[in-house]
């Protein structure tokens, strides 16, 4: 049940503690709102989010499931006859983002795939690093990554 409202500003509040609630079809008293404690808390922007010394990093994940079709089928979203789905949204976001990342190394990984460019990994995985270092798998800028893509793909749709 609505009892009644007040329309008050943020700086209203700071100036102001106490406030008339109305009832909104009569417009008549009912009861005060007071206002015990109020914080602002401003949403930075993003230059003044970089100004502050944080960074943005990049982390990759691609899936080779089969449901992505062939390589070589024009219908597959990983078709390497032209420039694929795959390629447009890495470069689309990694090309951004990298200009806001100190070292330009972006960890790298596939899932649902078989990485055969890893020793003795003969059946789906659900993550494997591309670059095939479990223990580093970054990769070096956005054209690092797509080219590992495309090495790799190759050898890693089940």
């Amino acid at each position: 049940m609505l009892l009644g409202h007040t329309d008050q500003s943020i700086n209203q509040m700071i100036e102001k503690r106490e406030f008339p609630i109305v009832q909104p079809d009569t417009r008549a008293a009912a009861g005060f709102m007071i206002v015990e404690d109020l914080k602002v808390h401003e949403k930075p922007t993003f230059l003044q989010y970089l100004r502050s010394g944080w960074g943005i990093s990049l982390s990759v994940a691609i899936d080779y499931t089969g449901s992505n079709g062939d390589y070589l089928n024009p219908t597959s979203l990983h078709y390497l006859g032209g420039y694929n789905q795959y390629e447009q949204a890495i470069r689309s976001v990694g090309t951004v983002l990298e200009n806001y990342d100190s070292d330009k190394k972006f960890p790298v990984y596939g899932f649902g795939g078989v990485p055969r460019f890893i020793p003795n990994h003969m059946q789906v995985s659900h993550c494997f690093p591309l670059n095939g270092n479990y223990n580093d798998p970054e990769v070096y800028t956005t054209e690092g990554i797509l080219q590992l893509y495309r090495q790799n793909l190759q050898v890693s749709i089940p």
